[in-house]
């Protein structure tokens, strides 16, 4: 078989081709791997983050529950449906209702 000048050029051109193929290639499994750490780093921070978030909130809950108990003001807490969650013990001596008496029972 005679190869012809333009049957060479082509060739050439498909070797180039094949070799800018294989680079892309090589440029796609690079990328999609940082993608991935990009990803799981992203997750760990989201993570960290909700822990952090959700200490904060318990240590919230924690301080407003300290302060309850520790006032000489009668305080107490309703939930969404008006029934008490919280009841300290200045409310219980100005009432006359025990913490374990009223709550969870609905305010009226």
């Amino acid at each position: 078989p005679t190869v012809t000048p333009r049957t060479e050029v082509l060739n050439t051109g498909l070797v180039q081709l094949q070799q800018e193929l294989t680079y892309t290639h090589s440029q796609v499994a690079t990328s999609n791997e940082l993608l991935l750490k990009m990803e799981a780093e992203m997750l760990k921070a989201k993570t960290i983050e909700l822990r952090l978030s959700s200490t904060q909130q318990e240590l919230l809950r924690t301080q407003t529950q300290l302060k309850m108990e520790l006032s000489v003001e009668p305080a107490f807490v309703l939930d969404h449906n008006m029934r008490i969650r919280e009841w300290n013990a200045a409310a219980a001596l100005l009432a006359g209702w025990h913490r374990q008496d009223v709550v969870g029972k609905p305010f009226s």
